[in-house]
């Protein structure tokens, strides 16, 4: 996901598409943790990015907006209204 958000490595970025897109299509049907999305924000964050809260929650969004299979709906709630709320100074 860090490679598709910050598209530094054109090889993962285009492998991590295909497999968003393959998603979307509910071809497959992958879980994503709360630990995965926090990982993805620490790094975000992190001195190589040093994005700002309103710049990752423009980015992770959407990304907590696909078919994610078998992840509760609270956590995408909770995750994203964290983030937002965190964006605002």
């Amino acid at each position: 996901m860090v490679r598709l958000l910050t598209q530094d490595d054109h090889v993962k970025r285009d492998n991590v598409r295909r497999l968003i897109e393959r998603i979307e299509r509910r071809e497959i049907a992958l879980r994503i943790t709360e630990t995965a999305i926090s990982d993805l924000v620490y790094v975000l964050k992190s001195g190589t990015y040093g994005l700002t809260r309103r710049e990752i929650v423009e980015l992770v969004r959407p990304i907590l907006a696909l078919p994610w299979g078998h992840r509760a709906p609270r956590t995408v709630t909770a995750v994203t209204g964290a983030l937002s709320r965190s964006a605002h100074p």
